[in-house]
């Protein structure tokens, strides 16, 4: 039991790995529940991935209401 925790390593997205997952996974528009969803990571981390995207100018974020969720997609 102890050989089987030890070898377990937790999946990390660092240096831009997370966003290069969420770029390629953004084809069409999707909100971050979405996204995050199909990623297997926590809402939140996908959308600070999504800010730093948006931040290089490499996608959108649409807001349609303030009811509804924004819908991020690529430039």
């Amino acid at each position: 039991m102890k050989l089987l925790i030890n070898s377990y390593k937790r999946f990390k997205l660092r240096n831009g790995a997370g966003q290069r997952l969420v770029y390629e996974k953004l084809v069409h528009q999707k909100t971050v529940v979405q996204l995050a969803h199909e990623l297997n990571i926590s809402p939140l981390a996908t959308y600070k991935h999504l800010r730093k995207l948006e931040a290089k100018g490499l996608v959108t974020q649409v807001e349609i209401s303030r009811n509804k969720p924004a819908i991020w997609m690529k430039r």
